[in-house]
């Protein structure tokens, strides 16, 4: 009786070679299918990136402009991508003799005597630079500018484009990075009082 109610074990069956070479096969054909997707999709990741790098320099020097004021150069001119500058006027104790207190003003300032700030910039020449972008700077009227000055006073914006004077900014410029291959573009609006933002 005992021996009867004993079942012999049932024997494990293996994958055969077809049923695996079907399995990579079909693996394959979904990374092929996926990866031209997946590729645009991290360029796209790396373009709003790029964007929000621009506007953070943006805003910050937005902020900043309370007690020191702030230049952010941008130029393109260039074929490789811009360049992107942030001048901070320098800060000094006015009691000193020959102190540097920045008087409040975009004009005031010799921005081209390397004493009179301090720099930092974003480098987008460099090997940080993303290939399939391009970076335009674009005025309050959507024409597009090879190098353009935005200074920031007590929270205001002013602009120039040929080394001449500043003059108040009017409505919202904009910085546009563009990815050449798929045609995605992500707009930093940089308005006339406020933060920097990216417009997608």
């Amino acid at each position: 009786m005992l021996g009867a109610l004993t079942r012999s074990p049932s024997r494990a069956r293996g994958f055969s070679l077809t049923e695996v070479l079907v399995v990579i096969l079909m693996i394959a054909l979904l990374a092929v299918v996926a990866s031209p997707a997946f590729v645009r999709m991290m360029r796209d990741v790396g373009l709003s990136r790029s964007a929000m790098q621009i506007a953070e320099v943006y805003r910050r020097a937005y902020v900043d402009s309370a007690d020191r004021t702030t230049l952010l150069r941008w130029d393109g001119s260039d074929s490789a991508p811009a360049l992107l500058e942030m001048r901070k006027s320098k800060l000094d104790d006015p009691k000193a003799p020959n102190a540097l207190v920045p008087p409040h003003g975009c004009n005031a300032i010799a921005w081209n005597d390397p004493t009179r700030y301090e720099r930092s910039h974003l480098n987008m020449r460099g090997s940080d630079a993303k290939e399939y972008a391009s970076f335009t700077f674009l005025d309050a009227s959507g024409n597009a500018k090879e190098k353009a000055d935005v200074c920031f006073s007590q929270h205001r914006a002013y602009v120039r484009f040929d080394d001449g004077a500043f003059v108040a900014m009017s409505g919202v410029s904009r910085v546009r990075v563009k990815n050449s291959k798929s045609g995605a573009v992500r707009d930093v609006l940089v308005p006339s009082s406020g933060l920097a933002r990216v417009w997608q």
